[in-house]
């Protein structure tokens, strides 16, 4: 079937690394929701096959990005800790606190 193979290639384009989701949302899918409709009207279920594909894409992706995010957030928690760290030693060293 052409409609399915049609989304089913826009779902592909979710899973490049770089990929733009609100764009390729409004433009892919938003564009294309009463072909989506018709789908769902008279072939509920490859309807819902392509609804299962989007959504199991959608959640690797941002689950993929929230891994990323916390990441990227634990190491700047790492690098302010030994700023921190570092700028202690040097107050205390410069007020003779430690010798």
């Amino acid at each position: 079937m052409k409609i399915r193979a049609f989304f089913l290639d826009k779902i592909k384009l979710f899973k490049s690394p770089n990929s733009n989701i609100p764009l390729l949302q409004k433009s892919s899918f938003l564009k294309y929701k009463e072909l989506y409709m018709f789908l769902l009207d008279r072939y509920k279920e490859v309807a819902i096959e392509i609804r299962l594909k989007y959504i199991y894409t959608i959640r690797q992706y941002y689950q993929y990005m929230f891994e990323k995010y916390t990441r990227h957030i634990i190491k700047l928690q790492v690098i302010i800790t030994i700023a921190l760290m570092c700028f202690n030693d040097q107050y205390l060293y410069y007020y003779k606190i430690i010798s």
